[in-house]
């Protein structure tokens, strides 16, 4: 794996280590039972879902999940040139920091899980987040001015003690033509071209 790419891995694990859930109060309506993810179908989850939702009475909540973007110990920047990163303690000076997550999840104490219901706005669509650091400041050129750290939802109302998701874009989205996906999947630099799929 090249330099570049192990310490972007590790700066990716690191900003997911931090993720935290703080509950927010509610600004919309919750929706019941159906198709959460919004992509036309109803899977054993999402009846799940629709069935605990049922049982309490669609008592929803909204929680955001905090990222920070960091590089080791240090915090994120763009035009920050950091020593010692990686194994091998290289100098690096990234030209980027974003990266997609999708199928989040809550955990309760039990050990089962819950899914995040995304809010959709021009960084979620569908059950895909995208997590973007950079602020299109010196090296970050390729990058866009708007920055988020945040991955917000709705859970049904209840004590959770974990999160999970997976890192990338889903599958069966991944190779689609960007230049015509809805947003954050619309960003043409978080596209392979030569592979026809997303960075992470």
């Amino acid at each position: 794996m090249p330099l570049l790419d192990s310490v972007r891995v590790a700066a990716v694990a690191a900003a997911i280590a931090l993720a935290s859930a703080v509950p927010v109060p509610a600004q919309e309506t919750p929706l019941c039972p159906g198709d959460l993810d919004g992509d036309g179908q109803v899977t054993s989850d999402e009846l799940v879902t629709a069935v605990e939702r049922s049982l309490s009475g669609c008592d929803l909540e909204t929680v955001e999940l905090r990222f920070r973007g960091r590089v080791g110990d240090q915090p994120f920047a763009c035009g920050t040139t950091y020593e010692n990163a990686g194994a091998s303690g290289a100098r690096w000076l990234p030209t980027d920091f974003r990266f997609y997550v999708h199928g989040v999840r809550l955990i309760r104490a039990d050990r089962s899980e819950v899914a995040l219901r995304l809010e959709q706005n021009a960084f979620q669509n569908g059950d895909v987040a995208l997590l973007d650091f950079e602020d299109d400041s010196g090296p970050c050129s390729n990058g866009t001015a708007a920055t988020n750290a945040v991955v917000r939802g709705q859970v049904p109302r209840g004590e959770y003690t974990g999160v999970r998701f997976v890192l990338g874009v889903p599958f069966e989205r991944n190779h689609v033509d960007a230049s015509a996906a809805p947003s954050p999947l619309n960003l043409t630099a978080m596209f392979w071209g030569w592979r026809g799929g997303y960075k992470f």
